[in-house]
């Protein structure tokens, strides 16, 4: 499964098509514990991270993940001024929604 999220933000980052050498500012929504944003920290981003689990966002913090992190019921919007953020990306929560069954 870890293999499979790193896969999936890796594949979302190469899908935002930044602009090369140049760090991001990005959002992780259902950032979960951090996994995606240590794909997104090695390429050189700054990353913010959100996230309805309390317990996932303390998994993230004790790995120590380098984005910052906020605890966000995704619905209610999100609390930051428009346009702050280069891109964003969304992975984990569809594993999750779809329970494994995805490609079906």
């Amino acid at each position: 499964m870890i293999d499979i999220q790193r896969q999936l933000a890796e594949r979302a980052l190469e899908l935002l098509n930044l602009p090369p050498g140049e760090p991001s500012f990005i959002a992780d929504l259902g950032c979960g514990s951090g996994l995606s944003g240590e794909v997104l920290s090695s390429a050189g981003h700054h990353w913010l991270g959100f996230d309805v689990s309390a317990a996932m966002l303390d998994v993230a913090t004790q790995e120590e993940t380098d984005g910052d992190l906020c605890l966000l019921d995704l619905g209610q919007g999100l609390p930051v001024r428009n346009a702050i953020f280069d891109g964003a990306i969304r992975c984990v929560v569809f594993v999750f929604v779809c329970g494994g069954r995805c490609s079906k």
